[in-house]
């Protein structure tokens, strides 16, 4: 209900306005936004327009429900696909310049959203960014077989964001060994516009750790990317699965190497007496062995963040209308923050392990 009133509101504000508005092209669109509005309120989407319509709706709402950080799209090539096809490829009622015109007015809708942030967390985020994560590409799981799902509005997608070049929404393409190399080749070209998206996520890595963990083959392929680089299951995965807290393995790297001394606060959180600077390690398997010591401290802390945030999330934050819209909770009776979703792991986010392993082997 809250959802309709909200929308409804923006219908009437369209009505305000098109009262007002003296250039007939302008005016005319007005009223078309307030019609999709009445529609999407109570209704499903009739059209591509009404689909990107409500999927900006919700994504709003979300956010101001949450304060939200990482509230993703999911496989918006997949989803809307169907009101594309239909108005752009059959029926052919909206042409595709004008489909990616309504997607570039959906990504600067994007750019208008921000958070309350705490001080350190404003300085760790410049910029005000909040991951908000579109998918492209990928496999679908047809009668079992993968089956490459790269489609036309894929490449629209593609297109508008190539054109574009703002920083929302982070754009993401699954990369699996059978994508074509026309597609391949239409994102090396966006990639070479010098502002950083697409991402790539690999099928052939993800799939199959997903499986691995107990994943449903169907769910499996249908993952997204969250935010910057998680992954999940979109409509079945739980908010805190990405984790609250971050173990830099460079930084512990370091803090092994110089007697648990952290290279960037100066402060010694597990003490210990072996250091390069003391010239006191006979040999690699004592600096291992000070690796192993130090991450598995650093480890056990994380699980203890991870416990009070999930804590305090679980009695505080309840997130009712996300939780609405992700699978398995409302049969739970439980929150998303509660373990309500179909999938609910915590999982801590690693960085800097590529420069681990390399400082490690050289």
């Amino acid at each position: 209900m809250a959802v309709s009133e909200h929308i409804e509101r923006f219908a009437a504000l369209t009505r305000e306005m098109a009262a007002t508005e003296t250039r007939e092209s302008r005016r005319d669109e007005l009223l078309a936004m307030a019609e999709n509005c009445d529609l999407i309120a109570h209704q499903p989407p009739q059209t591509f327009w009404q689909a990107l319509q409500l999927c900006y709706f919700i994504q709003l709402i979300l956010q101001i429900e949450s304060n939200g950080h990482s509230v993703s799209f999911g496989r918006m090539d997949q989803y809307l696909y169907p009101y594309y096809r239909r108005d752009v490829e059959l029926n052919q009622t909206l042409d595709r310049e004008h489909a990616i015109e309504m997607l570039h007015s959906c990504w600067l809708k994007l750019l208008e959203v921000n958070k309350i942030r705490s001080g350190s967390h404003s300085k760790a985020s410049a910029g005000s960014p909040l991951y908000q994560n579109v998918t492209i590409g990928g496999q679908n799981l047809v009668d079992g077989q993968p089956m490459d799902a790269v489609n036309p509005l894929s490449y629209a997608i593609l297109e508008s964001c190539g054109r574009l070049r703002s920083t929302q929404p982070n754009l993401s393409v699954r990369y699996h060994a059978g994508m074509s190399n026309d597609f391949l080749d239409a994102c090396v070209q966006v990639i070479r516009c010098g502002f950083g998206m697409p991402a790539f996520n690999n099928d052939e890595i993800v799939i199959p750790e997903f499986i691995k963990l107990g994943i449903e083959p169907q769910d499996a392929y249908d993952y997204a990317a969250i935010g910057c680089i998680e992954t999940a299951v979109g409509g079945k995965w739980g908010y805190r699965c990405t984790g609250m807290s971050f173990i830099n393995f460079a930084r512990v790297m370091l803090a092994a190497l110089e007697g648990g001394r952290d290279a960037t606060s100066g402060k010694v959180f597990l003490p210990q007496e072996k250091a390069l600077s003391a010239g006191n390690f006979n040999n690699f398997d004592e600096v291992m062995d000070a690796w192993d010591t130090q991450i598995r401290y650093y480890t056990r802390k994380s699980i203890e963040i991870e416990y009070v945030v999930d804590t305090m999330l679980e009695e505080n934050v309840h997130d009712i209308l996300c939780s609405a819209l992700v699978d398995d909770c409302i049969e739970r009776a439980k929150s998303i923050k509660q373990g309500g979703a179909k999938y609910d792991w915590v999982l801590a986010c690693r960085l800097a392990l590529p420069t681990s392993a390399t400082a490690w082997r050289q």
